[in-house]
């Protein structure tokens, strides 16, 4: 299997470089899901190798292992396994140990001498804090080895950069600028709804697990997951993430009850059951499978268009590793779907926005996060009708509504925004629910009477307003005869088009 480096990936390498040769030795790579932060580890490896220089790549789980594993072997690397259940290359010039394996081998019972390691590798290093890693990190900068850190989200679970253990970050491209190349799929926000945290602890900088559970495992919760699931994503390959292990099985088993090909799985679950389950998603065979904090890192299935969020969480870390899971490109995938029943998406804002990583080592108070959340709501809006997600434009995109209110700003009559207490605000007409069904109604009887598609009667209703009708309106549409206010308007258009036909003559003479 050959690999393409990518070019931002080359790059990666080359300033990984300029930093070793201004002396740096404890290095963070911050590459987002679908950068390939394993390929670019792998060719700074190759070329270790091809000076002689011994490597040490460390990583918490078998499934990482291996996918280093395979991108060695792809760039033509030897390389050994310190793992349990596998044979030992001791000669090889590489080895890629499962930090639990070395911890118990080297650091425990010293079955093992410490490896030889000019570079050492810490995947997922927003583990880095861990006591096994702190003491192999000081092992092996003590000697000087440069040490190189690789994460998606370098930040630790209390919100805090990780400063206190590398010197200088690099990144790769954002999440943004992937999508725009092609790299990920974007995504496509909904939250219908967002759970009642009242009475949860926070334990360790984030919600705690078991008060977290004990508010969300409830039936009439788990069927809102369902349901909202059926509206918007009921043919998509999809994650959902639990709050826990029960809660993950009585998700699973919703889905089921509902004629739907599921799954659970969590930390328990036999590796040979959790291999296979991962296959018949791949496969097809199962189309949700539900997890508790299993597959929020090293799993990838770039066939996977949604994700549920059912787990709330403080740590915009794990947020992002849950979320990125579905945005892997794949054959004949657009985008997305990201169902956050969590307020993930108003604690942290979209996945596709811009993420500030840096090393900065202190807490971030509540009242800043308050503060941030507040500066992106006066540009985030909610769709009242379908809950989307979304900024910069007047409609909501995935439906087309127009809401009341955008910010501090309110939709006038002829569609606009304005700013809320303006005098033409105050004084200007507006519209009510009532009045503009009636209009749309109109607007069907003209169209029956052209012998015309509903689109042309939707048209004909952004002419007047300036925005579409909403999916409840044109659910509701009956004809209704025209009044003199529609046929007068309906004049009033004719003459305006006219108008236009003539001047595009007159262009097109001159």
């Amino acid at each position: 299997m050959k690999i393409e480096v990518r070019d931002f990936q080359e790059t990666v390498k080359a300033e990984c470089r300029k930093a070793i040769g201004r002396g740096k030795k404890k290095i963070l790579i911050q590459a987002p899901t679908g950068a390939g932060k394993t390929v670019i580890a792998a060719g700074i490896i190759k070329s270790a190798e091809e000076k002689g220089n011994p490597v040490l790549f460390f990583a918490h789980r078998r499934e990482l292992i291996h996918q280093c594993a395979d991108k060695l072997s792809a760039f033509g690397v030897r390389h050994g396994i310190v793992m349990a259940g596998e044979e030992r290359d001791v000669y090889a010039g590489t080895q890629i140990a499962s930090v639990d394996t070395f911890r118990a081998r080297v650091i425990q019972r010293r079955r093992i001498e410490w490896p030889d390691a000019k570079i050492v590798f810490i995947d997922e290093a927003h583990r880095s804090m861990s006591p096994t890693y702190l003491e192999v990190i000081d092992h092996y900068a003590h000697k000087g080895s440069v040490v190189i850190g690789l994460s998606a989200t370098p930040v630790r679970g209390d919100g805090r950069g990780l400063g206190h253990v590398y010197e200088e970050m690099i990144h790769a491209p954002t999440v943004p600028e992937l999508i725009k190349t092609g790299y990920l799929v974007p995504p496509v926000h909904y939250v219908p709804s967002i759970p009642d945290l009242t009475g949860v602890r926070t334990t360790a900088g984030d919600y705690n697990a078991a008060d977290l559970e004990k508010a969300l495992n409830r039936r009439e919760l788990i069927g809102d997951v369902l349901s909202n699931w059926i509206r918007f994503a009921r043919h998509r390959k999809t994650i959902v993430f639990a709050s826990g292990v029960d809660h993950s099985i009585a998700l699973s088993l919703a889905f089921k009850e509902a004629g739907i090909r599921a799954a659970h799985i969590d930390a328990n679950t036999p590796e040979h059951e959790r291999g296979e389950i991962l296959d018949n998603l791949r496969d097809g065979k199962i189309q949700v499978i539900c997890n508790c904090m299993v597959l929020t890192e090293g799993f990838d299935e770039p066939s996977l268009s949604c994700v549920v969020l059912a787990r709330p969480t403080k740590n915009k870390g794990l947020y992002v590793q849950m979320g990125g899971r579905g945005l892997r490109p794949s054959e004949g995938k657009t985008d997305c779907i990201v169902l956050d029943h969590a307020g993930c998406t108003y604690r942290h804002g979209t996945l596709d926005s811009h993420m500030d990583w840096s090393l900065d080592t202190r807490k971030k108070r509540e009242a800043d996060i308050k503060a941030e959340r507040a500066e992106r709501d006066k540009t985030q809006i909610t769709c009242q009708e379908c809950h989307a997600v979304y900024a910069g434009q007047l409609r909501c995109p995935m439906c087309g509504h127009m809401p009341e209110k955008f910010g501090h700003m309110i939709v006038a009559k002829d569609g606009t925004l304005v700013p809320m207490g303006s005098h033409e605000v105050k004084t200007g007409p507006k519209w009510t629910v009532t009045e503009l069904q009636h209009w749309l109604d109109m607007f069907e009887t003209v169209r029956i009477e052209k012998k015309q598609e509903v689109k042309w009667r939707n048209h004909r209703f952004i002419d007047k307003f300036g925005f579409f009708p909403s999916p409840e309106m044109n659910r509701s549409v009956k004809a209704a005869e025209q009044n003199g206010e529609c046929r007068a308007w309906f004049t009033h258009l004719k003459i305006k088009w006219k108008a236009q036909q003539g001047l595009r003559k007159m262009a097109g003479g001159a």
